[in-house]
């Protein structure tokens, strides 16, 4: 999918991103000011965003494909799965920082929420290990968490950092690659995946998602409008492809 040239630049673009990352966290703990993104979105908070691409209430999604009783993952990426305890199913947060209190952790455990958070040394003010979706190690962190739930994916994935989304490469190919980086966490048998999308060309993403919609994916993607980012919504099926098709980009 990915040649060995676009990949290296893939990688360059996402370390970029990740240095960028790490200076903006370094100076939220220094107390420099810093933090950004979606903070403690709740489901309705969520819902209401994603609503321009959503069909159905998230609730509503993840039931229809479920067994009564069977438990349903979510991953939450760039955020802190507040809407995950709140649709009271087990699940995964990444987020650069990671400041919920005690009580809230020992919550988190009893429902079986893990956050991956960046570890920081506040007498050095140095970062340990950053927490951030462009690093190979965090995306590891991910996909062990699948393995040793011994689950065969993800039920719900959810991207919406907001303002952080202004790290995100805005370059076709890593945006893709990132997008098809959720699409391999999600569930084989049903998966709903709903991200935000980077300004990059609206009218190459469009021609891009209709085109899914021919493949056995239920996709829907509505475009940024002037503070409004772009959404989009994924729906994997047990007849949907292992990796989805490339975004056509000429140079």
């Amino acid at each position: 999918m990915f040649d060995r040239e676009m990949a290296r630049s893939i990688m360059q673009e996402l370390k970029k991103a990740s240095i960028a990352t790490r200076r903006i966290v370094e100076d939220g703990f220094a107390g420099e000011g810093g933090y950004w993104g979606a903070r403690r979105s709740s489901l309705i908070s969520i819902q209401v965003f994603f609503m321009g691409v959503l069909s159905l209430p998230i609730k509503t999604h993840l039931e229809m494909f479920k067994a009564p009783g069977e438990q349903i993952y979510g991953l939450d990426l760039m955020g802190e799965a507040e809407h995950l305890r709140d649709l009271n199913v087990r699940g995964l947060g990444v987020t650069v920082i990671d400041d919920r209190s005690r009580a809230t952790k020992l919550e988190d455990n009893e429902r079986g929420i893990t956050i991956i958070g960046t570890k920081f040394d506040p007498e050095a003010k140095k970062i340990i290990e950053l927490s951030d979706i462009f690093s190979g190690r965090t995306r590891r962190r991910i996909r062990r968490y699948i393995k040793d739930n011994e689950i065969p994916g993800f039920d719900l994935i959810t991207c919406r950092p907001l303002g952080a989304i202004s790290l995100v490469p805005k370059d076709v190919n890593t945006a893709f690659y990132l997008v098809q980086f959720m699409w391999g966490l999600l569930n084989p048998e049903y998966g709903l995946l709903l991200t935000e999308v980077p300004k990059i060309d609206p009218g190459l993403v469009n021609s891009w998602s209709e085109r899914l919609n021919t493949d056995r994916i239920c996709a829907k993607y509505k475009e940024f409008q002037l503070l409004n980012p772009g959404i989009l919504q994924l729906v994997k099926t047990p007849s949907s492809p292992k990796h989805l098709s490339s975004i056509e980009v000429t140079s």
